[in-house]
């Protein structure tokens, strides 16, 4: 009995341990899945590893190694991270796990990722920074603009303190009331508009130590660095520092010797407020030197280290008139003999009583002076008035050791001369009037001088050809000084007919040995059945330039019939009959008696005296119109624009 006992309470017990042994089983932690891990955004010091959630998890546990820095381990409850810092070109390995919040699960392996830094991208070229030689109070530091740079940070250290910090998308920073006498030093690096395929430049560095700049009040001699003038006007923030000065000297010329359009709209004013601008666009004009003696004779001051002088634009001009006249409303002879004083006792020459241009065009004609004895003027730029130079101060310190020295010391009205094939003369001004000069003499033309004026005589030219010469001019005083004069005198006349080399017509405009002639015949056309674009073809006085423009577009031949027209008188590879531009069409409507006598003479098609003629040239306002001239109009201005599908007469011109 009592084995029995013993064999049954065995046999519960060990019933009883295998019950324990099943529950411990059933209730063992599951690892929690492996994340999946990818890089969101890898640069060349930072990365971001990024995981989809892992079921169960509350947080991830990663870790970074590699590159030669310690280890990082960190705890997140988020799915990605960020690690700053890194090297470029480098490869770390990331591990992440994913870390359960009770004790049903356990921690995943860890997954494990390697991630390279992107390698170090190439830098942007540093700004090359630009101080004033003589900085003030108020410095602007200017630099060229870096390739591939968006912006630009700049700093302001004086000593070892930041005095300012800041960006900007332009090329300069200004600063403002600095301390006369203390070291300051401008930092600027550029920033690129791709980051992804550069990195900023290294800070460009500069030191200036502002000094206290001279003071000038108007009709104050301002003589620095080659710049030689009289104050007429004083920036009124500047407290006598900066301001404007007028030349010396003066020449007298035309506006130009030609008729060019240099406004930003079609046929309109240029700028009325920086002389600069009008200096820069008369630059790229074809042969500016030759046509705008006025603004060549200022351009030659900027010699010898000297920049900036340039013709006032006509609000700049009527500055200076009205530091001339006192600064009052009325005619103050007073104010004006102290400043002209100022100029002769300085060794310029004095203000005269009569009209001085600007640099503004009023349309492509005419152009602004200002009367100095009162008043606005405005005349054809073929006039010849005085033009005096002006220049912003402080100037800029000039290193050259005798800045002028090379200035010639007098000018002409023009330097090139054309005669008409008759006996005829042309005068020209001299600048100062009382220069000591030396005039050569042409083999065909003859020279005098009565105070300012020197006339050339050119007999008449039967050679059958055109002609050509040079007169030299020398100063008395340094024979170093001299300018040259070109002479020109063709065979032909306004009017004339024209038999050469198979070319006939009638000379419609004379220029020396060059002109143009009208065809014998005429034709009517539309302009262009090409509208809603405007092309291009804007010259006033050339319809050469027209052509070559209306002669790149597609199908020209079929959609450009007028100019086309005109362009079938050609017989080679050069175009020299083409559609005249509109002021040239002009001229011809001034000599349409004359031309009309020689048309008749010779068999030709006349021109009409009621009829309408296309020029070549386009509305820069309206793409659908063209411009034309009405020859039978009686009105002052016989130019206007017409849709360019409208039927009208055409007339060749040819260049010899």
């Amino acid at each position: 009995m009592k084995k029995f006992f013993f064999f049954m309470a065995a046999g519960l017990l060990m019933g009883l341990v295998g019950g324990c042994s099943d529950s411990k089983e059933e209730n063992t932690p599951v690892s929690l899945s492996k994340p999946v891990l990818s890089e969101t955004e890898v640069t060349q010091t930072s990365i971001v590893v990024s995981w989809n959630p892992v079921a169960n998890a509350v947080s991830y546990g990663y870790e970074v190694s590699g590159g030669g820095m310690p280890a990082v381990s960190e705890t997140t409850s988020d799915c990605l991270f960020r690690l700053d810092g890194l090297t470029p070109a480098v490869e770390y390995v990331v591990k992440v796990k994913a870390v359960p919040g009770n004790d049903v699960y356990r921690e995943s392996e860890f997954a494990e990722l390697k991630v390279m830094t992107k390698s170090e991208l190439p830098r942007l070229e540093k700004p090359v920074l630009v101080v004033p030689e003589i900085p003030g109070t108020s410095v602007t530091v200017t630099w060229q603009a870096v390739a591939d740079a968006l912006s630009y940070e700049y700093e302001l250290l004086k000593g070892t303190e930041t005095v300012l910090a800041l960006s900007t998308t332009e090329c300069l920073c200004l600063f403002g009331g600095l301390e006369a006498g203390a070291a300051y030093r401008v930092r600027v690096r550029a920033l690129p508009a791709n980051a992804a395929a550069y990195s900023a430049s290294e800070y460009a560095e500069a030191e200036f130590t502002p000094g206290a700049l001279p003071v000038y009040a108007v009709g104050d001699f301002y003589n620095y660095g080659g710049v030689k003038g009289i104050v007429y006007y004083v920036d009124p923030e500047s407290a006598g520092t900066r301001g404007m000065v007028v030349s010396l000297d003066e020449t007298w010329t035309c506006w130009s010797a030609r008729f060019d359009d240099i406004s930003e709209g079609e046929n309109s004013e240029s700028n009325r407020y920086d002389g600069q601008v009008n200096m820069d666009r008369v630059r790229q004009t074809d042969e500016w030197q030759l046509n705008y003696p006025g603004f060549a004779w200022v351009d030659e001051k900027n010699v010898d280290g000297v920049t900036g002088w340039y013709i006032p634009a006509y609000s700049e001009l009527q500055t200076l008139f009205a530091a001339y006249n006192g600064g009052g409303s009325g005619t103050n002879e007073q104010a004006r003999a102290a400043f002209n004083e100022k100029l002769v006792s300085n060794g310029g020459v004095a203000f005269e009583k009569t009209s001085y241009w600007s640099s503004t065009q009023f349309d492509s004609e005419m152009s602004y002076a200002v009367k100095f004895t009162f008043g606005t003027d405005m005349a054809w730029k073929n006039v010849e008035y005085p033009i005096r130079a002006v220049h912003t101060f402080p100037a800029p310190e000039n290193s050259n050791p005798d800045p002028g020295a090379n200035i010639i010391d007098f000018s002409l009205s023009r330097y090139t001369v054309n005669f008409g094939k008759g006996v005829s003369s042309v005068e020209l001004i001299v600048s100062p009037a009382d220069a000591e000069l030396t005039v050569g003499d042409a083999p065909w033309c003859t020279s005098s001088r009565n105070g300012r004026k020197l006339t050339l005589t050119a007999e008449a030219n039967n050679t059958g050809g055109p002609r050509t010469a040079e007169i030299e001019i020398v100063s008395a005083g340094n024979p170093a000084m001299k300018r040259k004069i070109i002479l020109a005198q063709g065979q032909f006349a306004v009017g004339d007919f024209y038999d050469v080399g198979g070319v006939q017509g009638v000379v419609c405009s004379v220029s020396g040995t060059h002109g143009t002639v009208l065809s014998m015949d005429e034709t009517s056309a539309i302009y262009s059945s090409e509208v809603g674009e405007a092309i291009g073809a804007t010259s006033w006085s050339d319809g050469l330039f027209n052509y070559n423009v209306i002669s790149k577009r597609d199908n020209w031949t079929e959609k450009y019939p007028a100019a086309y027209w005109c362009y079938q008188k050609n017989g080679g590879d050069a175009v020299k009959w083409y559609l005249p531009a509109v002021d040239q069409v002009k001229e011809i409507y001034d000599n349409s008696t004359a031309l009309n006598r020689t048309i008749n003479e010779h068999g030709g098609t006349a021109l009409s005296t009621s009829g309408k003629y296309w020029a070549s040239n386009e509305s820069t306002s309206n793409a659908d119109f063209a411009w034309f001239v009405d020859f039978g109009s009686w009105s002052y201005e016989v130019r206007d624009v017409k849709e360019k599908t409208t039927e009208m007469l055409v007339r060749a011109v040819y260049n010899f």
